[in-house]
């Protein structure tokens, strides 16, 4: 085990064990995992969390993705069994179309 840790591995150590996906600034964005690839962690970075490019005026889309202040909010799916959606014969069609 080494002795002492150096700055870069201080961050991604905190990074981790605060749940955050990298840093980002309205320069750049960078995950854990390949942090600061341009060498450098600059003074105005701030832990984020990682979300899909979403392009429109604030972006050209050209990136992987974006790293946010806030985690972004996740959309809640509710899932119906193959029955809810399809009664099958012994139903008929819906009501609407009975005549």
């Amino acid at each position: 085990m080494k002795a002492s840790l150096t700055a870069h591995e201080i961050v991604v150590q905190w990074l981790d064990d605060n749940g955050f996906d990298g840093l980002a600034s309205d320069e750049c964005a960078c995950e854990v995992a390949d942090l600061a690839p341009c060498g450098s962690i600059g003074p105005d970075c701030q832990a984020g969390y990682k979300t899909s490019c979403p392009g429109g005026d604030e972006c050209d889309g050209a990136c992987d993705f974006h790293i946010l202040p806030e985690r972004p909010q996740r959309a809640v799916v509710m899932e119906q069994s193959y029955a809810d959606t399809n009664p099958g014969p012994a139903a008929g069609p819906p009501a609407e179309v009975r005549k």
